[in-house]
């Protein structure tokens, strides 16, 4: 078995238009949408990092999920 890890690139930005639609938060595409929901997201599925253009967003999120 392949023991193997890897880090999904990248989350582009918290503004909605890089966003799903379900995290955007109004209609201005550059208005910042639910970024951390976004994080929170990929780490329930088991990711233990990403690369990011807000990190310090994305830790934030990792520490507190890692928290729950």
């Amino acid at each position: 078995m392949l023991d193997a890890t890897g880090r999904p690139y990248d989350f582009t930005g918290a503004e909605n238009q890089f966003l799903p639609a379900n995290l955007r938060i109004g209609t201005d595409p550059n208005a910042r949408g639910d970024i951390q929901a976004e994080y929170e997201l990929f780490f329930g599925l088991g990711l233990d990092g990403v690369f990011a253009d807000h990190p310090d967003t994305a830790v934030a999120a990792r520490a507190g999920f890692a928290q729950r």
